[in-house]
């Protein structure tokens, strides 16, 4: 029953018609990705969302005099580093007297998790992802209700195919900022992934597949901060870039031109599915060209580098 009624919920939303898209800012540390849009009521809320991370919030425009649906996503200046930090608060969806739980998250949903629910009954939560951090770092507070739990998921995917999946659980209230490192296994580190998955999720007891089996306490906190994909001997890779990078021919034979949307100051770093460095070349310009007559046929990783920072990063393959 309880399923029933949300699918007839999500089916009258999505005749109310489709929302303006929002195209922020990307930066590095929920910094000012950050927009402020409003529900069909005139409520103006703070919303989060770039190129590769979006939050559930555009639930929350959809507020009628029937229906109460709070954001679960907040912009909060109790920051660890810079401005702005993101607090994920778990709430609920009212309708009438029956309350369905939604927990707060932000990480790789897509912009059309409604529709996607419609179709399945659940929401893509990866997104394309070039490379495999060997951590992942950054901090964390946690005000928990009752029990409840907050977590943080990785995965690696090839296409639809899992290949690597961790859960870490925050299962103790936590005032003051706090470091979490997420480890990645060395096994996995030229996998032949190409999306990952990325949550942070106020409350663990979620079910992306299945929305309507999501369980946990309304009021339950999380904040993050300042989260980092490490590559070892102190490579680092922001969450967020605005180094853009467009690349072609891909498949190429003998060269392949990468284009910047900005002058490039650092070293395009070329590795084999192997993981091993076959190329390292100095860019100072917004665009350079590669000879790939050397590479042979097969799947290769770029990194765009600025000193131990990679700023971009992707695939191409060579076919010969």
């Amino acid at each position: 029953m309880k399923k029933i009624l949300f699918l007839v919920i999500l089916f009258s939303i999505s005749k109310m018609g489709c929302l303006t898209a929002q195209t922020p800012l990307i930066d590095g540390d929920f910094e000012t990705s950050w927009f402020t849009t409003t529900n069909w009521m005139g409520d103006e809320y703070d919303d989060f969302s770039n190129d590769m991370m979006h939050t559930i919030n555009s639930l929350a425009e959809l507020s009628s005099d029937d229906m109460q649906i709070l954001p679960t996503a907040y912009k909060d200046e109790d920051a660890q580093n810079g401005t702005y930090a993101i607090r994920l608060v778990s709430s609920h969806l009212v309708l009438g007297e029956m309350p369905i739980f939604i927990p707060g998250v932000v990480g790789t949903v897509g912009t059309s998790f409604i529709e996607e629910f419609l179709e399945t009954g659940g929401i893509n939560v990866t997104v394309d992802f070039p490379d495999c951090p060997h951590s992942i770092t950054g901090y964390y507070k946690t005000q928990l209700v009752d029990g409840d739990s907050s977590a943080i998921e990785f995965g690696l995917y090839n296409y639809t195919d899992e290949i690597y999946i961790t859960k870490a659980i925050f299962g103790t209230s936590v005032s003051t900022w706090t470091p979490f490192t997420i480890e990645i296994p060395e096994t996995y580190w030229a996998s032949n992934s190409n999306k990952i998955r990325l949550l942070f999720v106020s409350s663990a007891g979620y079910d992306f597949a299945d929305l309507t089996n999501c369980e946990g306490q309304v009021g339950t906190t999380f904040w993050i901060d300042n989260v980092v994909f490490n590559y070892g001997s102190g490579i680092t890779q922001n969450l967020f870039s605005d180094v853009k990078v467009n690349l072609y021919p891909n498949p190429t034979t003998d060269f392949i031109k990468f284009d910047f949307n900005k002058s490039i100051d650092g070293q395009l770093v070329i590795f084999n599915s192997l993981g091993q460095e076959v190329m390292n070349i100095n860019i100072n310009d917004n665009s350079t060209i590669v000879n790939t007559e050397s590479l042979s046929s097969g799947n290769y990783i770029y990194r765009l580098m600025n000193g131990k920072s990679i700023e971009a990063s992707g695939k191409f393959v060579v076919n010969k």
